[in-house]
């Protein structure tokens, strides 16, 4: 009983003890290239997804062994069986958590940028690629094209797409000359702002939906707070100006972070008036994808290109390379 007793006491005091992210989200990343040298006839270049269950201790290989993702949507939903990759060849879906894969799209499109789960609808699924929009109402079967009355620049690189959690018909766009809108599901789009500006990553505050932030090419970081009618720039104490990922902090308002092209992770707590570079460590490395774990604000994770996945435990002060440290980390998302 007295032994029985100090078993069950060693494993209370060792959950309690447990660092936060042990218990915490899956995370899945996107290998697109590494740095060794291919060797003939070894698998030690494999890419495409991998997927962690245990917090970043261990690392499953999921589905084909080098495809190039440039985006995913986990189905929250539906705890991380249904799956979307936004690919050079299309869109693949997984419908098993990734065990199995199959094409959702045809011949007409490639290069896909994103993919985007409608939050009140998860049957209607949004990709953006290289040239043009599409929209899935059956989860991914069938695709119909959002690009009517495009101009030919207004459809160029279309990199990522944002819906106004309040009304699923709004929709905001972000192409190689700045930000479009719709109000009824893409079927109609008006230019909204940043006429000229390459659009890489686009984020509605969790806490604001009126709070927009958005990292350019070559520009910066441009901040809305009204819905995105007007926007200012809010980068003049970074050091690089190609922003790839933008990120709020959902628990914490005015808190958000930057990454970018040999820009490393930048954190902001008052909505961007004042930049800090993050960890030394990371400083100067091109960062390409930045994600705040839902379900605890103090992790977050940074995929860098060449140097692998980081996790920070303490909102960015300091970060580990937990995967891949010389992999190429394209993309990242995490399902509590």
């Amino acid at each position: 009983m007295i032994r029985l007793f100090k078993i069950s006491l060693l494993l209370f005091v060792g959950a309690l003890v447990l660092p936060a992210w042990s218990q915490s989200s899956s995370i899945y990343i996107s290998v697109l290239g590494r740095k060794k040298v291919t060797v003939v006839g070894q698998d030690i270049n494999v890419n495409g997804l991998f997927v962690s269950r245990d917090g970043g201790l261990n690392w499953q290989h999921k589905g084909w062994k080098n495809t190039a993702i440039f985006g995913m949507a986990v189905d929250q939903r539906q705890n991380g069986k249904r799956l979307f990759l936004a690919c050079g060849n299309g869109v693949l879906r997984s419908l098993d958590g990734g065990e199995t894969w199959k094409i959702v799209t045809d011949w007409q499109v490639t290069e896909v940028q994103s993919v985007m789960i409608d939050p009140n609808n998860p049957d209607t699924v949004y990709l953006t690629s290289s040239y043009g929009t599409w929209v899935s109402h059956d989860g991914g079967d069938s695709w119909r094209s959002l690009n009517q009355g495009l101009s030919p620049v207004s459809l160029t690189y279309h990199s990522i797409l944002a819906i106004k959690p309040s009304d699923s018909q709004t929709l905001y766009l972000g192409t190689a000359d700045g930000l479009l809108i719709s109000r009824d599901g893409g079927e109609n789009w008006s230019r909204l702002a940043l006429a000229g500006r390459q659009i890489h990553d686009l984020e509605i505050a969790p806490y604001d939906e009126n709070l927009m932030i958005c990292g350019t090419d070559v520009a910066g970081v441009y901040l809305s707070r009204d819905g995105g009618k007007s926007w200012r720039q809010i980068n003049m104490q970074l050091k690089g100006r190609t922003i790839y990922s933008v990120e709020f902090d959902h628990n914490n308002p005015g808190t958000f972070y930057c990454g970018g092209y040999l820009n490393g992770v930048n954190r902001t707590r008052d909505y961007g008036i004042t930049w800090e570079p993050l960890d030394n460590e990371i400083t100067d490395k091109t960062i390409r994808d930045i994600k705040v774990d839902p379900q605890n604000s103090t992790i977050v994770y940074a995929g860098s290109l060449n140097f692998g996945l980081y996790r920070s435990n303490d909102a960015g002060d300091n970060f580990e390379l937990i995967a891949e440290n010389d992999g190429q980390i394209w993309v990242v998302a995490v399902q509590p």
